[in-house]
């Protein structure tokens, strides 16, 4: 399956569906279709944030085209991208540092013959600093070992290459970070407390896919010899 993607950030939500058919010409089968748009909840975001979003066409036959742009101190990559039915879309939005204090808006439009579908989502740029990135690569490397011991067949070694990125600033008991590989979304979370509650969970999404479907927890980060355990991933992309 194929994909496209770039790296920028962000916010947004959505499903879109299909349009009335304005050329006779052209048939239902080739024109209507849905577009799905992950995340469904964002916060707010930080300049340089990486806000990646996620889209898929379904139905009819033949690609949908989705453009994207955004409104105010920011930058959104790809501009443009063809969809066929069921492949995955990134689209990346970075806010600028003159962004702080107000608010930039992702709009998305989708086309199809004369099937045509817009978004729109507004998201707020708050002040906030990126103070957790050691310890999430910390943790990061606990996984990414365990991951390349007892999971050889993800593909994913102490070799692998990860962008980093903070998500959910000002959010202050759980923290929340992720990693991107070239095939890999990692997300992950920690709880700042006491050790016996230390719990760090980490999910694993394919960049091929909308959700992800692997998941790891160590019951106390805070013990340096604690080991990874299988964890239920949640039904949905931490933004």
């Amino acid at each position: 399956m194929k994909r496209a993607f770039a790296v920028c950030s962000t916010a947004m939500l959505v499903v879109a569906c299909a349009g009335e058919v304005e050329d006779p010409s052209t048939t239902q089968a080739e024109v209507l279709f849905e577009l799905l748009v992950e995340p469904t909840q964002y916060l707010p975001v930080i300049p340089g944030q990486l806000f990646v979003v996620l889209a898929s066409a379904t139905g009819g036959e033949g690609p949908v085209v989705v453009t994207s742009s955004v409104s105010g101190e920011a930058a959104v990559e790809p501009g443009r991208v063809e969809l066929q039915p069921g492949a995955i879309a990134e689209f990346t939005v970075i806010a600028r540092p003159e962004s702080v204090g107000d608010t930039i808006t992702l709009d998305l439009r989708a086309e199809r013959g004369s099937t045509r579908e817009a978004r729109s989502m507004t998201i707020e740029v708050v002040d906030w600093s990126d103070d957790i990135r050691q310890l999430a690569a910390e943790l990061r490397d606990r996984f990414v070992a365990y991951l390349e011991d007892e999971h050889p067949e993800l593909g994913i070694s102490r070799d692998t290459a990860w962008t980093p990125t903070i998500t959910k600033p000002q959010i202050l008991v759980v923290m929340h970070y992720l990693f991107f590989s070239e095939e890999w979304e990692m997300g992950l979370t920690w709880h700042v407390t006491v050790p016996e509650h230390a719990w760090s969970r980490m999910y694993l999404r394919s960049r091929d896919e909308m959700l992800p479907t692997f998941g790891l927890e160590i019951p106390s980060y805070l013990d340096p010899d604690a080991a990874p355990v299988p964890w239920t991933p949640p039904d949905e992309i931490d933004r």
